[in-house]
């Protein structure tokens, strides 16, 4: 049977600074927080090779996030509180109420 090519999604080097007690992974949103900061695949760089090829995150941090309030609220939206987050990227409130 031909292999099939296949992607992969990874980091490509480990989180650096990670707390690994206290990391939780907000299942099938893309966040991830640990009691230091708050994690989403910001930046994806897809490399093709003879191997299959892959894809891995260059950025992933989400600044100004507070990891200790910080709460998936659905469809792709999160919130600390006080800012609003859109697939990891601060976004204005207007756009919630316009849903």
């Amino acid at each position: 049977y031909p292999l099939r090519r296949q992607r992969q999604m990874c980091i490509r080097d480990r989180l650096k600074g990670v707390d690994v007690k206290s990391f939780k992974v907000c299942k099938n949103t893309g966040y991830a927080k640990d009691i230091q900061r708050v994690y989403y695949p910001l930046k994806i760089v897809c490399e093709d090779a003879e191997d299959g090829g892959g894809c891995y995150f260059e950025e992933y941090i989400i600044e100004k996030a507070n990891p200790v309030s910080f709460k998936y609220i659905g469809d792709r939206y999160a919130t600390d509180g006080e800012k609003l987050f859109y697939e990891g990227r601060e976004v204005d409130w207007s756009l919630l109420k316009q849903k």
